[in-house]
């Protein structure tokens, strides 16, 4: 399955909302600990999916995008 740069951020909004809507637990620590697990797993299955160049995605162009979107959203 690919999976695009729009499509991975999608998701991450997706599950962050997911996340926040559920009952944090001591401190929200549990769900950090979720949240971060989910996007690692997100990240390892988009690496090597083709861009909108039809170029494989690396591991480390996957956490620029991702970094680059979440300060935007600040």
């Amino acid at each position: 399955m690919k999976i695009t740069k729009r499509q991975l951020r999608r998701i991450i909004k997706e599950e962050k909302a997911k996340l926040i809507s559920e009952q944090p637990g001591p401190y929200g620590q549990t769900i950090l600990d979720d949240l971060t697990i989910q996007v690692e797993e997100i990240i390892d299955n988009a690496v090597g999916q083709a861009d909108m160049d039809g170029m494989p995605l690396t591991k480390r162009e996957i956490l620029d995008h991702v970094v680059r979107m979440l300060q935007e959203q600040r």
